[in-house]
């Protein structure tokens, strides 16, 4: 039931977001449009913590501003957690879609990112439903932040994998 309550509240969320910023890609260009790479680690929690210790990650993404305090964009990655005594490591790659929301031209930032990531290395799981909801702070070339990971297993009896986490990203400006 939590994990149908979940995805219910993600995908209101990011309806509701997509709804209001009316996106139109025609206005992307090298001032409002840039690459990110990123750095993060993670702590698992519930079940992942069970059997990993901590993860270390790297991300990369385009992000097209739509207005001063709206973004979207893409995003891929791929975070290693490290298990805990004789358990093997766990490989994450999420593939998402972000939303952002800014609501100063520096300072303080709302994100969310849903998409689907393919986990390699647990028996019970190939992958499932990715939500990663995040708040940072955000400069012209630096963002950093704290989020949340959930992976919904499609797997029936397999855990939802967690992870809270920290995470650096560095803006490629276009211009």
């Amino acid at each position: 039931m939590i994990k149908q309550i979940f995805l219910v509240t993600a995908i209101l969320i990011s309806g509701s977001l997509a709804t209001q910023a009316q996106i139109d890609f025609k206005k992307a260009n090298k001032s409002n449009t840039w690459l990110k790479l990123g750095l993060n680690t993670a702590l698992p929690i519930s079940s992942l913590g069970k059997t990993q210790n901590f993860g270390i990650g790297v991300d990369a993404s385009i992000q097209f501003l739509e207005t001063k305090a709206s973004g979207v964009g893409v995003k891929v990655g791929y975070i290693n957690y490290f298990g805990k005594g004789n358990n093997d490591n766990v490989g994450v790659l999420p593939v998402a879609v972000m939303l952002r929301y800014y609501p100063e031209s520096v300072g303080w930032f709302a994100g969310l990112e849903l998409g689907y990531a393919f986990v390699n290395g647990l028996d019970r799981t190939d992958g499932g439903y990715f939500v990663r909801p995040q708040v940072g702070l955000h400069y012209d070339y630096w963002n950093f932040f704290g989020y949340y990971d959930t992976i919904l297993v499609q797997e029936v009896g397999g855990s939802n994998l967690n992870a809270l986490g920290l995470g650096v990203t560095y803006n490629l400006h276009f211009k």
